[in-house]
């Protein structure tokens, strides 16, 4: 188990029949909410793209439902579980503005699976009313993957991040931390779902008028002791607390409850659990340090501290916590070892198609500056020819190249970490074989492509004041990401200054070019 998180996910380019991508510029929440509108609605499989590293502010209430206000629209189900929604943070936050807003969370998943890359769920809250689940809340999703996430200083009456109905979910090197509850499961609760937590940490949460756990709870597990229902492989359980002055131990550590259906495959830190109180519950873990299956374990009389540093450095985008000298932590816990390669951020590439042998592309994103060589689908690994910078990687589309696959590799020849998901690329081709050039098109036998006229031409891509735009003297309109219309002109030099930073689309005719705004 501890190998899942290794799995290399290559940067790709693929063909699906029905998918639509959604690419919501740094800061625009309304462009967010109407992405998740139109995924809820129009029966695809689809992506919602975050800017890298970028932070939207949540300050208005989006609905009030069941259990509370939401920030963003709820997400349900579009037609068939099959049309699945992938939400690409590549390091964004979703961050609730706490002086505009009180007692509202900041996401409601309604239906559907749901996979969730790269985000970080800041500040949520539904504490009003027994209301559950601060960040997000999960109410008939049939199936939730979290990877690579970041939950913080979220509260809400029960789970104080993450509230859990019943839905089978993976939580694979995520952090919690600084999340409250009022009631039980600083960080987690699971009332009846599955739920397999692997490489992650839940430090620092707090249960604030309970006596614990602070960090997960099991709701079924206090009926059916004897029944697992969360898994915890390779992760660290430590420094959750809960408050509560008729208690004795009012402060203390309290992570897990031995008798809350927890298992353990002997790879994990817990800083502290309770003795059991019920006949015949189950022994996930034993008492010590280590133990035969080689967990790190304390008891609430003798709880063990991890000794970790606090968010000292970055893993796969999101913060995390690092090993100080001297702890006992386990190494494998994906977020305790130093990356000297951080996850690459791939935002959209620019244009989408593209004739082999002749056009350039560009994959715009953060974290590129250790990328040594590319392989095109088809075609012979490139060791040169392509520019990198940080953000960008320019490379021109080889003659041999099939649509498919971009992968991208660092100096160790070891396929770069991206959940980026891109458009195919159209090669003008019309068979594949020996390649012959015909006007402004290349011909390469044996492969059925469709024509690219390259009329329309515009650059810098970035870019900041001006566009240059060559259409031959026509009139092109420039629109936004959503299809709206900002203005047109047929003149070369675009003044675009007062553009905010995004993704916006050049149109003449039947030819449509896409840049970035910086």
């Amino acid at each position: 188990m501890k190998t899942i998180l290794s799995i290399i996910t290559v940067l790709s380019i693929t063909c699906f029949s029905k998918a639509a991508q959604f690419y919501i510029p740094n800061g625009d929440v309304n462009a967010l909410k109407s992405a998740i509108n139109t995924s809820n609605t129009n029966s695809h499989t689809d992506t919602i793209n975050l800017y890298p590293y970028g932070q939207y502010i949540l300050n208005t209430v989006d609905n009030s439902f069941v259990y509370g206000d939401n920030a963003l629209p709820r997400i349900t189900i579009d037609g068939s579980t099959s049309n699945s929604l992938t939400i690409l943070g590549n390091g964004a936050k979703l961050i609730l503005d706490t002086s505009a807003l009180d007692n509202v969370r900041i996401l409601y998943l309604a239906g559907g699976a749901i996979n969730i890359y790269d985000v970080g769920f800041i500040n949520g809250s539904a504490d009003y009313d027994n209301n559950p689940g601060g960040a997000i809340f999960e109410n008939g999703a049939i199936q939730l993957n979290l990877t690579n996430c970041l939950f913080k200083g979220s509260s809400a009456y029960m789970g104080g991040a993450v509230y859990i109905t019943g839905s089978t979910v993976y939580v694979t090197n995520c952090t919690f931390t600084n999340n409250s509850a009022l009631f039980l499961g600083g960080a987690i609760y699971n009332l009846s779902g599955i739920i397999t937590i692997m490489n992650s940490a839940l430090v620092n949460n707090v249960c604030t008028n309970s006596s614990g756990p602070s960090a997960i709870y099991n709701s079924t597990a206090l009926f059916s002791p004897t029944i697992y229902n969360t898994y915890l492989y390779g992760s660290i359980v430590a420094l959750n607390t809960y408050q509560n002055s008729s208690s004795p131990k009012n402060g203390l550590e309290f992570d897990l409850a031995e008798y809350s259906g927890i298992y353990t495959d002997g790879s994990n830190f817990i800083g502290s659990y309770t003795n059991p109180t019920t006949t015949g519950t189950p022994t996930a873990f034993a008492t010590g340090m280590p133990n035969a299956t080689n967990d790190y374990v304390g008891t609430s009389d003798s709880a063990i501290n991890p000794m970790l540093s606090a968010f000292a450095r970055y893993t796969d985008y999101q913060e995390s916590y690092s090993l100080l000298t001297g702890s006992l932590a386990l190494n494998n816990h994906s977020g305790n070892t130093y990356n000297d390669h951080p996850a690459i951020a791939s935002y959209g590439l620019f244009p989408d198609s593209g004739t082999a042998g002749k056009d350039t592309i560009t994959i715009y994103g953060k974290n590129f500056s250790n990328i040594y060589w590319i392989q095109f689908q088809g075609a012979t690994l490139m060791t040169s020819g392509f520019t990198v910078t940080d953000t960008s990687i320019t490379v021109a589309i080889p003659p041999d190249a099939e649509s498919g696959t971009i992968t991208v590799y660092d100096y160790n020849y070891i396929p770069a970490i991206s959940s980026q998901i891109f458009t195919i690329i159209t090669i003008d081709t019309t068979t594949k074989g020996d390649t012959t050039s015909t006007g402004d098109t290349t011909t390469v036998t044996g492969l059925q492509q469709q024509n690219i006229k390259t009329a329309l031409t515009i650059y810098p891509n970035p870019a900041t004041g001006y566009l240059i735009v060559k259409a031959n003297g026509n009139v092109f309109s420039v629109s936004n990401l959503l299809g709206n219309e900002l203005f047109s002109s047929d003149e070369e030099n675009v003044d675009i200054s007062n553009l905010p930073e995004g993704i916006y689309i050049v149109k003449c005719g039947e030819e449509v070019r896409k840049f970035v705004k910086e």
